[in-house]
């Protein structure tokens, strides 16, 4: 269920604009956006998490693991 939700995302992350999405500015990639509606309450504790001294997070890393698929 996980693939078909990323996968129709993704197709809507993707599309032609005339302008460019809002979320866009927020986070990098379609796994963020998706990462940051499952497992955060807001963007500021989303951005805390995604942004540390060690660079920031791989989210389709994070959620094919914590969901053990391979996206």
């Amino acid at each position: 269920m996980l693939r078909q939700l990323i996968r129709a995302s993704k197709v809507w992350w993707d599309k032609e604009r005339e302008e460019p999405l809002a979320s866009k500015a927020k986070f990098d990639d379609i796994y963020g956006l998706i990462a940051h509606d499952l497992f955060f309450d807001d963007y500021n504790t989303f951005h805390a998490a995604n942004t540390s001294m060690f660079g920031k997070e791989d989210w389709k890393q994070r959620l094919e693991d914590y969901f053990g698929i391979n996206l």
